[in-house]
């Protein structure tokens, strides 16, 4: 979630951009696939370059939520899958702080999210606090045969909890009141929504 992960994702998207222009279709639905993927990676590369993807994030759709949606759809079967998931949430306090690396990052450009996002989000985060992922340890493993899963998820709360913290304490302060997209804003992400 770091600006540096979104740096690559944009030389990524130039590079396929790239790539995609070179390609010759050989009838009409090549011809319909490359418009789609080239409208696709041109429109996410608007976005980025704007950093809007990176500055919107919301209760529905944050850092935060992606991270614990992750466990969601994880299976829990085998040692190896809970091996996996221990791993997983063993990384949740780096990927966390990645993410407060990258708005912290915006933010001294400039860019910031409002006031009201960031009191419901850091809110969710300090609810994730409260058991999020130590209820998911004891989902996976009820008989408590695994205590590093349990470890890690006691880890992974403390880190939704500490994210929640820094939202109030150090961001809030610089986020802003105003909710409006504006025009510009607004006209990058009905192009990503409609595809026009």
């Amino acid at each position: 979630f770091s600006l540096a992960g979104y740096v690559k994702k944009l030389d990524h998207i130039r590079s396929g951009l790239e790539r995609l222009g070179k390609l010759e279709p050989i009838d009409e639905i090549d011809r319909i696939a490359r418009d789609v993927m080239q409208e696709r990676l041109s429109t996410q590369l608007l976005l980025a370059e704007a950093y809007d993807p990176q500055n919107n994030w919301a209760v529905i759709s944050s850092p935060g939520t992606s991270i614990r949606q992750v466990f969601e759809v994880m299976k829990y079967d085998t040692p190896a899958q809970i091996a996996n998931i221990t791993a997983r949430m063993n990384a949740v306090d780096g990927a966390l702080k990645s993410w407060i690396s990258c708005i912290s990052d915006l933010a001294k450009m400039g860019k910031v999210n409002t006031v009201r996002q960031t009191q419901t989000v850091a809110k969710q985060l300090t609810t994730f606090s409260e058991g999020a992922f130590t209820g998911l340890a004891k989902r996976f493993d009820s008989a408590g045969n695994y205590p590093e899963l349990h470890a890690a998820g006691i880890a992974a709360d403390k880190a939704a909890g500490e994210t929640g913290q820094w939202l109030i304490n150090h961001y809030l302060p610089l986020a802003t009141q105003k909710d409006g997209v504006g025009e510009e804003r607004y006209a990058r992400w009905v192009r990503f929504y409609t595809g026009a």
